[in-house]
């Protein structure tokens, strides 16, 4: 399709300019034909004069919905799931996120395979920055219920990183690293400025949407 693109461009810059005004009035009205997919949103962006196909660290998988019924803290979580199997957490994941309240929710997550290896800077900055990238705990352990032993569903269970971007007990925002042992999830945490680089195929998860707010707070 970025083929097909490339031909109408090449073929409208050599439209005489009295023309392009009515050219564009008549795509701009057919638009609505592509719908809300990838050629619709980029066919737009042509249409706005911006840059095309700029996205070069993701590739959309898709999403999943999610409904969280959960509302105690993180502590008393961990606890509760460690009763019945195991869940390995690491260090900064226990200071950073245990005080914190888990909330319900009901969203969609999107989710995207990293093309190649990259910092966290990199990848919040194709997501659209840190509002958009966000996600929460009960998103997280949401998906990690519906693969408790492993399953395949969204969640990788090869050995490749799932990374969440949720904020802590203070407010700042943490990578999270959901990862499948063989025997159980870890989590692990990090500041988005570690300078370490995730790992090309591992999958990255945000809400993408400009009208989330987190409504998890300290306990």
């Amino acid at each position: 399709m970025k083929d097909v693109l490339g031909s109408v461009v090449r073929k409208l810059v050599e439209l005489p300019e009295d023309k392009l005004g009515k050219v564009y009035d008549l795509l701009e009205k057919e638009a609505k034909l592509f719908g809300d997919g990838e050629w619709g949103d980029e066919f737009k962006k042509f249409l706005r004069r911006e840059k095309c196909w700029t996205h070069s660290l993701l590739e959309s998988i898709g999403d999943v919905k999610i409904s969280a019924t959960l509302d105690l803290t993180v502590r008393d979580h961990v606890v509760n799931i460690r009763e019945k199997r195991n869940l390995y957490t690491g260090d900064n994941f226990e200071k950073w996120f245990f005080g914190k309240k888990i909330k319900p929710i009901s969203e969609f997550v999107q989710y995207y395979k990293l093309r190649k290896g990259s910092v966290d800077d990199s990848i919040l900055a194709e997501l659209g920055g840190e509002a958009k990238a966000e996600t929460s705990l009960g998103e997280l352990f949401a998906l990690m219920e519906m693969q408790v032993n492993g399953e395949n569903g969204a969640l990788l269970t090869n050995g490749y990183a799932n990374i969440f971007y949720i904020k802590d007990v203070d407010g700042v925002l943490r990578a999270v690293n959901c990862l499948w042992n063989g025997d159980g999830w870890n989590l692990s945490a990090y500041e988005v400025d570690y300078p370490d680089e995730w790992s090309a195929g591992s999958q990255v998860f945000s809400r993408n949407s400009e009208t989330f707010v987190s409504s998890e707070t300290q306990s």
